[in-house]
């Protein structure tokens, strides 16, 4: 997105640009603007599915932008290279910010978007590659703020779809869930925080994490939905540091990897807010971990010692050791010339731990038992 300060009534002007890479990331190619010259292209979410790509934003036709904001809609059916004209998906009184767009169900597109003058979000569908559109459905937040972005959540091979909904660039802002299955709907209060992302996965379960600051802590925070909403998992911190300082933003990435982990980059407020790369198992909320990261710790359950092992002996490395409330119990440095390290933990309790393996911009977190 590409930002200027014209002449005229209307004093900002934000355009889209599309780039490419074909060599996973070292080198971009400009392709066109799908949006310009005509006042502000925000929050533009894009997505492909088999050769098209879908593309969805808030144009802000001018001020004030409460009644200015329309949720415009292109497609492109050759990588880019050219966009169809902008379809609006309307609905009334929506001034539409935070809009977003997946894949659903049987052949059809979702797209969603909050309102800047109530506390409605909106859903739209189609069926047609996004030809042509109709409205879905409505949902309130059910903690009342008005002006929500939204995350929607979906697969192909389900009906059932969530939305993740909350103020954009503030670190302390109520966090919502909604689960829509046909005409039955739910809207959820999470938790404060901010950076809200979701996955539903292969038994249409949805994973969430989000930042919060929690006093003079900054957490990352997971759990896992059940039976269409009507199952929480027990909440997990993740990640735990000394608050120093957040950055506004929105989004943070969040997706399940070929090596069959979870992979989160996120913005890590107790190290002035550079990105970081998270690492851990989907079922890491269940009895019984699968071990898929790139190390191993045993034996688990443990009474005495813990051992972590392969270690990369040229690399450094911080280890920690939580409890289920995200309380750093241990921290460890490692440096030496050894390919595994043990870890006493005959001091702890009994109970369920996470130790975090970190280094300079990754940490893989698993979950061991003190018997």
């Amino acid at each position: 997105m590409r930002v200027s300060k014209p002449s005229g009534p209307f004093p900002w002007r934000a355009n889209l640009n599309i780039i490419k890479s074909e060599d996973d990331g070292k080198w971009w190619n400009g392709l066109n603007a799908p949006h310009s010259g005509d006042g502000l292209a925000d929050y533009p979410q894009l997505i492909s599915s088999g050769k098209n790509l879908y593309l969805v934003y808030s144009h802000i036709h001018e001020f004030p932008i409460q009644t200015n904001a329309s949720f415009t809609f292109k497609k492109s059916e050759n990588e880019g290279s050219r966009w169809s004209s902008a379809i609006v998906l309307d609905a009334p009184n929506l001034s539409a910010i935070g809009p977003d767009i997946t894949v659903w169900g049987q052949n059809k597109i979702l797209a969603t978007c909050g309102n800047r003058n109530s506390n409605y979000l909106y859903c739209f569908e189609s069926s047609d590659e996004g030809n042509n559109w109709h409205f879905l459905d409505s949902l309130l937040q059910p903690t009342g703020e008005n002006a929500c972005i939204t995350k929607p959540i979906a697969r192909k091979e389900f009906d059932h779809f969530a939305i993740l909904s909350h103020k954009a660039h503030i670190e302390d802002t109520p966090i919502s869930l909604h689960v829509v299955n046909g005409t039955q709907k739910q809207s959820k209060y999470i938790s404060n925080g901010a950076y809200a992302q979701g996955w539903m996965d292969e038994s249409g379960d949805i994973h969430l994490t989000y930042n919060k600051r929690d006093g003079d802590d900054f957490k990352i925070q997971y759990f896992k939905v059940m039976d269409l909403g009507q199952t929480y998992s027990e909440e997990i911190t993740l990640y735990s540091g000394t608050y120093e300082e957040s950055k506004l933003g929105e989004y943070q990435s969040f997706y399940l990897g070929n090596d069959g982990n979870f992979h989160l980059i996120f913005c890590d407020w107790s190290d002035g807010s550079k990105a970081k790369h998270l690492v851990f198992s989907p079922d890491i909320s269940e009895v019984q971990e699968t071990e898929v990261t790139s190390f191993q710790i045993f034996p688990n359950p443990v009474k005495h010692h813990l051992q972590i092992s392969p270690l990369d002996e040229n690399r450094p490395y911080k280890i920690s050791i939580l409890d289920a409330h995200g309380k750093v119990l241990k921290r460890v440095s490692y440096d030496s010339n050894v390919d595994s390290l043990p870890i006493k933990v005959s001091d702890l309790t009994q109970g369920t731990y996470f130790l975090l393996l970190e280094t300079a911009q990754t940490i893989r977190v698993t979950k061991f038992l003190k018997s």
